[in-house]
């Protein structure tokens, strides 16, 4: 047997081991959540100049940061025109990409990782030749993303409930997004089963899942105004989808629905662009 010194010291030590065990375990669990809550802890944020009255969130595109938004002189322009507004960048995950087999652009290899809201699969020439919305889904594999773009939504709203509880409006956020992370953004119509927003801003995007998408759209919600713009030498996302995309939306009964498109621009942006950005957001804001 052993001595009562040192059983208290043994007790002494197992209490020690046990609360670095407790620690350990609260530490770890609290960096998974973080992680499965897709990186939106990391949001950038550009506070409004003025009195805050208005949020516009937008969603980077496949391989971009939140931080190079910020750092874009045509966002501090904006930021200047709506002092109003508090600005969101929200931070996608990095994944690895599928795309002509991980190797997306000539100089990217195999097996790529990157920051993006979706995985996509398929060859990026066959995607790039006119064909219809159908098959481009089964392409890029787009249903295999279904539950991924509807937990996205989720996280979006978790955004604007956040913001509503700061008493801003509903009818002054707008949701924004380039390339992938305008499809994010078109996607989240779907959440205007439950916030009608004050605007959706796709740039050089496109309309994914439609069908469930669409699905979850009540009638209220075909006012929210849309503006879609996509240049027509796009080679990363075709004209022809956005263009369809907006055809869609358009039958579906989307009425505000106001698409601008730039003849000799590709997937990019351009001053044209940014100032029907600007025209819109003067409209709605």
């Amino acid at each position: 047997m052993l001595p009562k010194k040192n059983k208290h010291l043994w007790w002494i030590i197992a209490g020690i081991i046990l609360l670095i065990a407790i620690i350990f375990f609260f530490f770890n669990n609290n960096n998974n959540n973080n992680n499965n809550n897709n990186n939106f802890s990391e949001s950038v944020i550009i506070p409004a100049k003025d009195q805050h009255t208005a949020t516009i969130i937008f969603c980077h595109g496949l391989g971009q940061l939140p931080g190079d938004w910020k750092k874009s002189k045509k966002i501090e322009e904006l930021a200047n025109n709506f002092p109003q507004a508090k600005f969101i960048f929200p931070r996608a995950d990095k994944i690895k990409l599928n795309l002509n087999g991980g190797k997306i652009m000539p100089n990217w290899n195999g097996n790529f990782s990157t920051n993006a809201w979706y995985n996509i699969e398929g060859n990026l020439e066959e995607i790039q030749q006119p064909t219809n919305l159908e098959k481009l889904d089964k392409l890029i594999k787009l249903e295999e993303n279904d539950l991924i773009i509807k937990c996205l939504i989720k996280k979006i709203k978790k955004i604007i409930a956040s913001e509503i509880t700061l008493g801003i409006p509903v009818e002054r956020i707008i949701l924004a997004g380039f390339s992938q992370g305008a499809s994010v953004a078109l996607a989240s119509i779907g959440l205007t089963e439950k916030y009608r927003l004050g605007g959706i801003i796709s740039l050089a995007g496109f309309l994914p899942a439609r069908e469930k998408i669409l699905k979850m759209i009540v009638k209220d919600s075909k006012n929210v105004p849309l503006l879609i713009c996509h240049g027509e030498q796009d080679q990363i996302v075709p004209y022809w989808i956005g263009k369809l995309s907006v055809e869609i939306l358009i039958n579906k009964g989307f009425k505000k629905c106001s698409f601008k498109h730039y003849q000799s621009l590709g997937h990019n942006l351009n001053s044209e662009m940014w100032q029907d950005v600007k025209d819109f957001l003067h409209k709605v804001l």
